[in-house]
């Protein structure tokens, strides 16, 4: 009996503690040209709770917002759709800021109006991949939430 209240104690300190972990459910990011140079976009963060996880694509080239950014929530995830002019899309280079502080990967889908499609996997190891090669990009670059800011 004597031993009982030790291993009740060693129990319950080797036992696994609640924690507060890390999110690791794909964000997702979808073009879809519709006519040349045109994109409908489709971008989906994991969510938890009412938070978003914060993770914004850049391109390194011109991309200019044809429509403001519509917004919803899916329960677990934050989904925003807009439509972009990106004339140079191909051979400019993705960037999704916040990445490097996350576990969660991005996956990239692309499908251009001569039926081509590029699928991609972001992760912190791979955060740049450039889009198919073609004319090259403006120099500027612009992050979707100034974007949204500057529809509003």
């Amino acid at each position: 009996m004597r031993w009982l209240p030790i291993l009740v104690a060693l129990a319950t300190l080797l036992a696994p503690l609640p924690g507060r972990a890390h999110e690791v459910r794909p964000a997702y990011l979808d073009l879809r040209e519709e006519r040349p140079g045109e994109f409908s976009v489709l971008w989906k963060t994991p969510m938890l709770g009412e938070m978003r996880l914060a993770l914004d694509p850049v391109f390194s080239g011109r991309v200019e917002a044809l429509t403001p950014v519509a917004a919803q929530t899916t329960g677990d995830a934050a989904v925003q759709t807009w439509r972009v002019r990106a004339e140079n899309l191909r051979g400019q280079t993705l960037r999704i800021d916040g990445l490097e502080t996350t576990l969660t990967d991005v996956l990239v889908r692309v499908a251009f109006t001569d039926g081509s499609t590029w699928v991609h996997r972001l992760h912190r190891g791979s955060p740049r991949p450039s889009f198919p090669p073609g004319q090259t990009p403006g120099a500027w670059r612009v992050p979707i939430s100034r974007l949204v800011s500057n529809t509003s």
